[in-house]
């Protein structure tokens, strides 16, 4: 069913007047809250969509100019993209690593995100990583995560033990593990929330990194839109909407009997989601998967299981 016929039904079994605007905005909402829930309920076969990763190696031509106390650098060599938000310099008189909060790509100035800690000013070598890499702005949650030249699975690690066991990770080399954390901080206020992604160790050199990933879904806009799922579930939606928001139009026994549809279409939706026919998929419980990566992670980087 399309975005319209599906407001037309809601609308007739509610006995309401979709042609009036302010019931049709009322409804377009109704039908897209519950969109939004019934997506979002389960691990859907048509949600899992992929992606790819290209990393970047790390920058190092040319030389900075840095001043003590200062958060404003300048390149001899200007980055031909934006290093801001994403990526971390080091320079070579201090350990420290910095956060680069302004850049703009092929300019030769930047703006640190705390000031130059070092005792002297004039210019130093650097080492600019790319750390951080944000994901599609469609991201829900992360299934697989590979490399494309090796084949290696790279493991989701619980970024509370990485940063108990490596607060300041600076191994380099081909990724073993991610961590997905917070939000790109470059997005604007109004726009979709991006995830960033975070590899340990971080990648030196330029390669593909395929993701598998379960996608959120875009609102029903147009009235020729249609929902993602297959169409005999679309149905659903309309039993939810009269579930959820009739309340105000239905009479106890007809609510009653909206629920109980629902409720088997839901659980037919739920049971029939497999799109291998009586192929079962078994589930371990979230506590042993993190224990199992947890002390994966933890023999890789050479230290006691004990410290899980």
């Amino acid at each position: 069913m399309t975005f319209l016929e599906l407001r037309q039904r809601i609308a007739e079994m509610l006995a309401l007047d979709q042609t009036d605007t302010e019931i049709d905005t009322s409804l377009q909402e109704w039908v897209n809250d519950s969109y939004r829930l019934i997506s979002g309920i389960q691990r859907w076969p048509w949600l899992v969509t992929n992606d790819v990763i290209q990393t970047v190696p790390d920058i190092t031509t040319g030389t900075v100019s840095i001043t003590q106390d200062s958060a404003a650098i300048v390149f001899s060599s200007a980055p031909t993209v934006s290093v801001a938000n994403d990526y971390r310099i080091q320079f070579d008189d201090s350990d420290d690593w910095y956060d680069i909060s302004s850049h703009t790509a092929s300019s030769v100035n930047a703006t640190l995100a705390d000031p130059f800690l070092g005792t002297t000013d004039g210019t130093a070598s650097y080492t600019l990583r790319k750390v951080y890499y944000t994901l599609p702005s469609n991201f829900d949650r992360m299934t697989t995560v590979r490399q494309a030249r090796t084949d290696i699975k790279v493991e989701p690690i619980d970024f509370r033990l990485k940063d108990k066991i490596l607060p300041d990770p600076t191994e380099t080399g081909e990724p073993r593990f991610y961590e997905v954390i917070g939000q790109d901080p470059a997005a604007s206020a109004s726009s979709q929330p991006q995830y960033r992604l975070v590899f340990f160790p971080t990648p030196n050199v330029e390669m593909n990194v395929d993701m598998r990933f379960y996608k959120q879904i875009t609102d029903l806009s147009a009235d020729t839109d249609v929902p993602i799922f297959p169409p005999q579930w679309h149905s659903v939606i309309i039993f939810d909407v009269l579930d959820r928001y009739g309340y105000t139009f239905l009479d106890d026994d007809r609510k009653n009997e909206v629920r109980t549809v629902k409720n088997e279409l839901l659980d037919q939706m739920i049971k029939n989601r497999n799109p291998i026919p009586d192929k079962l998929v078994s589930k371990m419980q979230w506590d042993k998967v993190v224990r199992i990566v947890n002390e994966s992670f933890l023999r890789r980087v050479q230290l006691p299981v004990t410290e899980v």
